[in-house]
């Protein structure tokens, strides 16, 4: 991390997270002599001794992340919420795979589903696969590095429950797993930080979809990580949902490493929240490896919503597709960054980056820079970003077919919408992240009539 933060902005969130740990340490009940203990307690020394992420920091330039760094979270427990709030978010045509729930970072075994699974298939809450020994937990943190401190090294400081996902060779598991996050505010600042590694080994295939959703009204910090590892010539296809309140904080970190011949899609849908960051980076580790980012982010109020990516193409004859687009409205604010680095052993790189985005009214705000940083001589890599409002002439022609102006522009704005929701491959995900979409593009249409 570059730049050191002062005492006054550090010493009050840093020394609450250091008593903080001090508590958790105690109610590990044992768990402290275990060697994850360890990667905690480096974490949390590289919190204090690294500090939060400020505007000085490259990556952080567009958005303030005093908001992440000044509040004083801590965790809450909190109540199971009722059957149809749950059922909102869980996928409908899901009715026979695995589904973890965790309420407030605590697993509600009540609401989740964990059926018996092919041998070599492993699904199971993160604290008990630490516990047993499980081989896959050597894989966390391996690419969730927290020696800059910031906001992986929190999340692994406080490393309790999760999910684990781990695929032996050549198993073809393509029914889908749902890991649900719910986090319900306290009357305290509330912090949750959701863990999810999944380990994806030679040959191997899995569909996965995380989901982040806060409940009710109440300032709170969700700092999910996901570590995704891809063997050689294994296929991960993951969606992840999104949905916050006005007084919520996301702040999430996605990393990806694939091996040679592997190949990963990413579906990220947004769906708002008071603060929402969402970092993603993806390393193309071996040769011939295809990674897919596709996202959509909708965004309303005085919302502020940050996608920050990064793809690495560290060895020859690697594809990348990225396309992330925003519908914004009212005050809402935007920012897209995203970075493509070719290495100099990425000869034969094929890289393509687009943010697209649309802006529901005068006062919506996007800042886009998509970038290329290119070491290699024999490559194909673009990059672009468009912004703009609805195309008038497009409503004239749907009016001038008896469709009213306000039916036009749903018709239209859904259409912009529809080109990421089409590319999910499971049809169950698609039909639910669709409704999602279709929910809160009304939202968003009615807020700006």
């Amino acid at each position: 991390m570059s730049g050191q933060m002062s005492v006054s902005e550090t010493t009050p969130s840093i020394d609450h997270y250091s008593n903080l740990f001090q508590t958790f340490e105690t109610g590990l009940n044992g768990g402290s002599d275990h060697a994850i203990h360890d990667v905690r307690r480096a974490a949390l020394e590289a919190l204090c001794r690294e500090g939060f992420p400020t505007r000085r920091d490259e990556a952080w330039r567009h958005t303030n992340p005093t908001p992440l760094s000044s509040g004083l979270f801590g965790p809450v427990d909190a109540p199971r919420p009722d059957d149809g709030t749950l059922s909102t978010w869980t996928v409908a045509g899901l009715t026979e795979g695995a589904r973890l729930v965790f309420i407030n970072g605590k697993f509600d075994e009540s609401a989740s589903r964990l059926p018996d699974t092919p041998h070599g298939v492993r699904i199971r809450r993160l604290s008990q696969a630490i516990a047993d020994g499980d081989a896959a937990v050597s894989f966390l943190g391996r690419i969730a590095s927290s020696e800059e401190g910031g906001l992986a090294a929190l999340n692994t400081a406080f490393i309790d429950d999760g999910a684990l996902i781990a695929v032996e060779s050549g198993i073809d598991y393509t029914t889908p797993v749902e890991i649900i996050y719910l986090t319900t505010p306290g009357e305290q600042a509330t912090l949750v930080t959701p863990r999810t590694l999944v380990v994806a080994a030679q040959g191997s295939r899995l569909q996965l979809v995380e989901t982040f959703v806060s409940l009710g009204e109440g300032e709170h910090l969700t700092a999910p990580v996901t570590e995704i590892t891809l063997d050689d010539e294994a296929r991960v296809e993951h969606t992840r949902i999104q949905n916050d309140t006005h007084q919520g904080h996301h702040a999430s970190l996605l990393f990806v490493n694939e091996a040679q011949d592997s190949n990963f899609t990413s579906h990220s849908l947004g769906l708002g929240g008071g603060f929402v960051r969402n970092d993603v980076t993806t390393v193309l580790a071996g040769e011939r490896i295809e990674s897919t980012l596709n996202g959509l982010f909708l965004s309303r109020g005085e919302e502020h919503v940050d996608n920050y990516t990064s793809i690495e193409h560290a060895a020859p004859g690697c594809e990348s597709h990225e396309l992330y687009k925003g519908v914004l409205a009212d005050k809402s604010h935007g920012v897209f960054r995203g970075k493509i680095h070719v290495h100099q052993i990425a000869q034969q790189t094929n890289a393509y980056q687009s943010n697209q985005n649309l802006l529901l009214g005068d006062d919506a705000e996007i800042m886009s820079k998509p970038q290329l940083e290119i070491y290699a001589d024999d490559v194909k890599c673009s990059h672009g970003s468009t912004t703009g409002e609805l195309d008038e002439q497009a409503i004239f022609y749907l009016r001038a077919r008896g469709i009213g102006e306000a039916a036009a522009r749903r018709v239209l704005t859904r259409a912009f919408a529809d080109e990421l929701v089409e590319r999910i491959s499971h049809d169950a995900i698609r039909a639910h992240v669709e409704a999602l979409v279709t929910q809160r593009l009304d939202q968003l249409l009615d807020s700006g009539e």
